[in-house]
């Protein structure tokens, strides 16, 4: 390869390879209300630890308690599912997902719905 080179006036050594950017870590997945901790602290190349959110009493009324509190009463069948799309209307809120941006509105959906948080 080398005779090639000088043949054709080329330099006997070949250029560099190119620098390739390490990839983009995506951030670790998260859920309504609760952040999860990375697992492994010793890798460098992992995320930061983030801190785990603590339910208190007057953070009872979120989307994450409804929704326990809706599965709950659908598994013991102390909740009719026919429920839910009119304690919705009640609220004035058209779907169930769109209440996550209302928490205002939790503990009347919750009162409307019949179940405790």
């Amino acid at each position: 390869m080398h005779e090639i080179r000088v043949a054709m006036g080329l330099p006997s050594t070949p250029p560099a390879a190119p620098v390739v950017p390490e990839p983009v870590v995506p951030p670790p997945p998260f859920a309504f209300g609760v952040e999860l901790l990375a697992t492994d602290a010793s890798n460098s190349t992992a995320a930061p630890a983030l801190p785990v959110t603590v339910a208190t009493d007057a953070s009872r009324f979120n989307f994450v308690s409804v929704m326990r509190a809706i599965t709950t009463g659908l598994t013991n069948k102390t909740l009719d599912q026919a429920a839910i799309p009119s304690a919705l209307a009640k609220v004035g809120i058209p779907s169930l997902p769109m209440l996550a941006s209302r928490p205002e509105l939790i503990a009347t959906f919750a009162e409307c719905l019949g179940v405790e948080l």
